[in-house]
């Protein structure tokens, strides 16, 4: 047998040569791996997995570079690209990318009518190629390869492509979810799971893992629609399912059942079970942790995102050190994926360091949030150039931003950074207002407090205004929005308040405190909904209304109470 050690050897010490002077290191990768693709694309695999970056995209570039697509080299990489760990590992998405692209384009020229065999092998490979583009964040092919791959296999219509068709309209369900077509996504993820059901009973071996993961997604989906219990209960289903699964201890079957786990935290989340989601979150993070030590290359960046869910969980309950601590951690990780790739991993650490920012400048450790917030700014920046879907993630990450210079004190630039902004989410608003319509309502909500915080109420109250008739039909339409509603009508109140004009101010403070009544459930609303009566008791008092101003004076010293008893819980 053919002793490929010294060639592994090789291409490993060139890769981390490459990973430490990056252009010069990947240009000797290159000239190493020329001419000799067919004999070192198997251990361009094995190190690309071992080591990491660059190798994989050197073949990439190699292999693409080529007049012609070379048939042995296809055929040993397709074998191995068909195991999930090959097929998903980072380093080997571009590579995977050219491999599926040159096999489809050959497959298509040559099966000019397909048989059923060779159309459910094209709708697989469709599949896996929606998969890697949404891997590396290009979002449009991916649902456009998956719209194809539900098309070929709804073509045959056998018995025998159900369970093909099932997997093909789970990968599309995620693309639609991934460019914002909930309502798609969730009818293509109950077909799926339709379809799923009684294969799972009479072939469990073989089809409750599909299941599980297609009602793991829907239940994502359905919390997304605000059909919560819903949610709940096909989410507790999966995590049943994937709990058995992942008693084999295999890697796949262990990574199922952490990402059901997340999803079953934010579900909980959804509905006030605090408790329960700190609970299923710490298990799920627990589990990717041991996962990205055994395999970093392919389960680091999932341990990232589920680091910064946890701290988004533990900030919305006030445990904001233990928030601090996780988003860190993801922080940490995300800069690590970046430096490898800086490509595939830039919205992902953009999205971490604007989350670890915001949640420090809510702990007022200004400065760092400011540094942090830049950072998030400039990646941004980057990725809005190159594609308009992350324009609206530059309009956050500059409101953050600008909210952090006003803390500072640096007013004049916190409000240059708002108005652009607001510039470019209105841009979005008016293109698409169903999508970008609450993210401009935030920024000139935030806006408002900033300008009313100045001493500006004349000004403040125009912005005011303006996201209370943004978040009006938005939660007209979707009970989500009830929190961003009551926060619109609070601010407003008070800002009529500071203008004198409290008969105006004491309406939307009612109608603020009722609807945050509304959300007590969830106890992370209860100290919001306490500030409320006091805004009310206020105003009350301003208009000669004592004894009315006592009781809701009453009433929001008792739900304080019961705030404070709830971060006792954890002694």
């Amino acid at each position: 047998m053919f002793n490929r050690e010294p060639q592994r050897e090789a291409l490993t010490r060139l890769t981390r040569l490459a990973q430490r002077t990056s252009e010069a290191g990947a240009r000797f990768l290159a000239i190493a791996v020329r001419g000799r693709e067919s004999e070192l694309s198997e251990v361009v695999v094995d190190v690309a997995l071992e080591t990491g970056d660059p190798v994989g995209r050197v073949l990439a570039a190699a292999l693409e570079a080529l007049p012609n697509p070379v048939p042995d080299i296809l055929k040993r990489l397709e074998r191995r690209f068909q195991d999930p760990v090959v097929l998903y590992a980072v380093p080997l998405q571009e590579l995977a990318l050219t491999i599926l692209g040159q096999l489809l384009r050959i497959r298509r020229a040559t099966w000019s009518e397909p048989d059923e065999a060779q159309s459910v092998r094209l709708g697989l490979m469709l599949n896996n190629l929606s998969h890697t583009f949404l891997n590396i964040g290009r979002r449009k092919e991916a649902v456009e390869a998956a719209e194809e791959a539900v098309q070929e296999l709804r073509r045959l219509g056998g018995q025998r492509s159900v369970p093909f068709l099932a997997s093909c309209l789970e990968t599309l369900a995620v693309a639609l979810s991934e460019v914002g077509r909930l309502a798609e996504a969730v009818a293509a993820g109950e077909e799926a799971a339709e379809f799923l059901r009684p294969l799972a009973q009479t072939l469990p071996d073989l089809y409750k893992p599909v299941l599980a993961r297609i009602l793991d997604g829907l239940s994502s989906r359905y919390s997304a629609l605000d059909r919560h219990e819903k949610a709940l209960e096909t989410c507790r289903d999966a995590v049943e399912l994937e709990r058995d699964l992942a008693a084999s201890d295999a890697l796949t079957d262990r990574d199922n059942l952490a990402a059901s786990l997340n999803n079953l935290a934010t579900t909980l989340d959804d509905l006030g079970r605090w408790e329960e989601a700190i609970q299923a979150m710490a298990e799920s993070v627990g589990i990717y942790r041991d996962l990205a030590e055994y395999l970093p290359s392919v389960y680091q960046p999932r341990c990232c995102v589920a680091l910064g869910n946890q701290a988004a969980l533990l900030r919305s309950y006030g445990r904001l050190p233990e928030a601090v601590e996780a988003a860190r951690e993801s922080v940490r990780i995300g800069r690590e994926l970046y430096r490898a790739r800086h490509e595939a991993f830039r919205p992902n650490l953009a999205a971490r360091l604007y989350n670890l920012g915001s949640l420090l400048a809510e702990c007022t450790h200004l400065e760092e949030a400011h540094r942090l917030l830049r950072q998030a700014v400039f990646l941004y920046r980057r990725l809005a150039a190159g594609e308009n879907v992350f324009a609206a993630d530059l309009a956050m990450s500059l409101g953050g931003l600008a909210a952090v210079l006003h803390q500072l004190g640096r007013t004049e630039r916190s409000a240059a950074t708002f108005e652009e902004a607001i510039a470019i989410d209105r841009r979005l608003a008016e293109e698409k207002p169903d999508v970008y319509q609450q993210g401009l309502a935030t920024l000139l909500h935030n806006r408002g407090r900033c300008l009313n915080e100045l001493g500006q109420p004349g000004e403040a109250l125009r912005f005011c205004q303006e996201a209370r008739e943004l978040f009006r039909p938005l939660f007209d339409e979707s009970p989500t929005y009830r929190s961003e509603l009551a926060s619109a009508l609070y601010l407003e109140s008070n800002v009529l308040a500071a203008l004198g004009r409290d008969t105006e101010a004491l309406h939307p403070a009612m109608e603020a405190a009722d609807l945050y009544r509304q959300l007590t459930k969830l106890p992370a609303y209860r100290r919001a909904f306490s500030h409320a009566l006091l805004r009310v008791s206020d105003r009350l008092r301003a208009l000669g209304r004592l004894e009315e101003a006592v009781a809701v004076m009453k009433e929001s010293i008792a739900v304080l109470e019961e705030v404070l008893h709830d971060l006792r819980w954890d002694g």
